[in-house]
């Protein structure tokens, strides 16, 4: 019980609410469907009730991403667009959202503005995976 114990305390799930930076706080987790995203947004707003959220959000065309957006604007209305070069991906044209095509450019912009704010980076662990590849 002891080694399970010690198992448990280290491991380790990349792209679940992985927290890549502290300053600024930036958070990476590969949620793609609404279950995962209601958890997610359910951590962000336990572990951070008075911070300003902005969210960098990419998925693919076969999830629900309606209905993942709504859940984010639950937290805030700061929700940007990106998306990645994969046949999968989901094409962002004519969404009503701020949208910054180049994921790589999204992301540096996003973090640039940070102040006190929580970057959350979401919709796709093929999206979260290239993210976490060019930090």
């Amino acid at each position: 019980i002891t080694l399970i114990k010690q198992g448990i305390k280290y491991a380790f799930n990349p792209a679940r609410f992985e927290m890549v930076s502290k300053k600024p706080i930036i958070i990476l987790d590969g949620a793609h469907n609404e279950q995962a995203m209601n958890a997610l947004i359910d951590s962000v707003k336990q572990i951070f009730p008075n911070h300003r959220i902005k969210v960098l959000f990419a998925c693919m065309q076969d999830k629900p991403f309606d209905k993942m957006l709504n859940l984010i604007e639950t937290i805030t209305k700061d929700i940007t667009l990106t998306t990645i070069d994969y046949h999968r991906a989901l094409n962002i044209e004519g969404l009503s959202y701020k949208k910054i095509e180049d994921p790589k450019i999204a992301f540096n912009t996003l973090k640039s503005t940070l102040d006190d704010d929580v970057l959350l980076v979401t919709g796709s662990l093929y999206f979260v995976s290239y993210i976490r590849n060019i930090l």
